[in-house]
């Protein structure tokens, strides 16, 4: 996954370059099927603050801000100069999975972080 500012496909040719480099082995590189911008703090600042504050003011332990190490539509959103954050109940691990779930309380929590975000003003 590439990080903000960095280019993929000058990625993907240094990746290509350094596994050639390290091996005689001769292989096909494909491109990825997906290939998707990394979501940004330059459009999304205020809205991630207001989240985080807003989630800060509702949970017992204090979140603090990190980044999403997977995939996201909201990326493709934020490249499109749509600000766009990254927030949900249930586990990354659990999500789009066979069995996939989601504790009814976190549910409730979400939907509670949700309504907040939206009517608060500040």
């Amino acid at each position: 996954r590439s990080i903000p500012g960095e280019c993929s496909t000058k990625l993907l040719e240094e990746m290509e370059q350094f596994l050639r480099s390290e091996t005689s082995v001769d292989f096909t590189f494909l491109p990825p099927w997906i290939d998707s911008p990394s979501l940004a703090d330059d459009l999304n600042q205020d809205l991630a603050d207001k989240l985080l504050n807003t989630i800060n003011s509702i949970v017992a332990q204090p979140r603090a801000k990190q980044g999403a190490w997977y995939g996201t539509d909201a990326s493709t959103f934020a490249a499109a100069g749509v600000p766009a954050v990254v927030f949900g109940p249930g586990s990354i691990a659990q999500a789009h999975t066979a069995d996939e779930w989601i504790e009814i309380d976190q549910l409730r929590l979400a939907s509670e972080i949700y309504y907040q975000f939206c009517t608060n003003p500040n």
